[in-house]
Parts: C-alpha cells; structure tokens; sequence
C-alpha cells in the first residue's frame, strides 16, 4: 500500500497528475487504486476507485533470470548472470573434486583382501629367509666377535668318551697312590 500526494494541474477541471517514483516505474502487474480529496478544512471525499494493469516488456518476459528478478539496467542484468555463472563454476568444481575421489575409495572387503595376500607373502618371505643357510645377509665373524675366540681344534666324540670314562682324570695313578 502506498500513499502519495497528486499535483493539481487544472482545479476548474479536474485535472489532476501523479508522476511514478523510480521504484514504481520498475513494478508490473494488477493496480487498484483510489483517489481521496482532502480539504483545506480537513474534510476529505473518496472520489473515485480505479486500476490498471501493467505488463512487462514482451523483451524481457523472453530473459529467464526475469522470471525471478526484475533487473534495473542491462549492466545489472550482466552483473547478476555474471554472478550466477560464479556460482554455478565454482559448485562444478566442487562436484568434480569429490568425484574424483571415487576412484581412490576402497570396499572394506577389497581392503580385507590386500591385507590377507600381505599377510601370506609376508610369512613366506620370512619362512624362505629363515630357511637360508649360506650366510645371506653376509655377516662376518669380526661384526658377532668370533674374530676373539680361539680356533682350537676340538675332540671328537670318541676322543670325549675316551676322557670321560677314565677315573684317573688329569693325574697319573702314582699321582693319586700319593695323595691318598
């Protein structure tokens, strides 16, 4: 609802005008309207009731961003589908970064599955490894301390039973004869 004040331009005939606001000049659609004299004694009379319709311009009902704004000039036309476009790339390129990702997501089972062939080649790796006598990894006696310990030959199992079985042990039997 809006109320405004009419310019008189001939009294003796009724002549009376209202010029639209630069807000109003923009609005379209159903009018109703009705025109109130008022006095100078502070009386007033309703003198008429009236409408009018205003369409838009047949240009602009063939612009779709009309449909939902109304737009003052052409640069402001420009600066709203300018706008629009911004917006519309930028959710693009939202939408094509988290598709990209699909290709890297992984099933909980396909993941299960990497995980248990891991798991197998693992342990034969290790199995083979340990299987593995000629010295794979090339560990020298100086790097586990060997280089310190004497090479002496040792005595072979007869040779141990032979000294295990004498009751004599390191003293001769005169030896022994005296000590006793």
């Amino acid at each position: 609802q809006r109320i405004r004040d009419v310019t008189i331009v001939d009294p003796l005939k009724g002549i009376a005008e209202y010029v639209l606001d630069e807000d109003e000049i923009k609005m379209y659609g159903k009018f109703n309207c009705q025109l109130i004299l008022k006095y100078t004694n502070g009386q007033s009379l309703s003198a008429h009731k009236f409408g009018f319709e205003i369409s838009q311009s047949l240009a602009d009902q063939n612009i779709a961003p009309l449909a939902e704004y109304y737009v003052d000039d052409f640069e402001s036309l420009k600066a709203l589908i300018i706008a629009m476009y911004d917006e519309e790339t930028a959710m693009l390129d939202e939408l094509k970064a988290k598709f990209s990702d699909l290709d890297r997501i992984e099933t909980k089972e396909g993941a299960q599955e990497k995980a248990d062939e891991a798991e197998v080649n693992a342990k034969a790796y290790t199995s083979e490894h340990a299987a593995k006598t000629d010295n794979p990894h090339k560990v020298t006696k100086a790097q586990i301390g060997l280089s310190n310990v004497d090479d002496v030959q040792q005595a072979s199992k007869i040779e141990f039973k032979a000294h295990d079985d004498d009751t004599t042990r390191h003293i001769t039997a005169d030896e022994r004869t005296a000590w006793n």
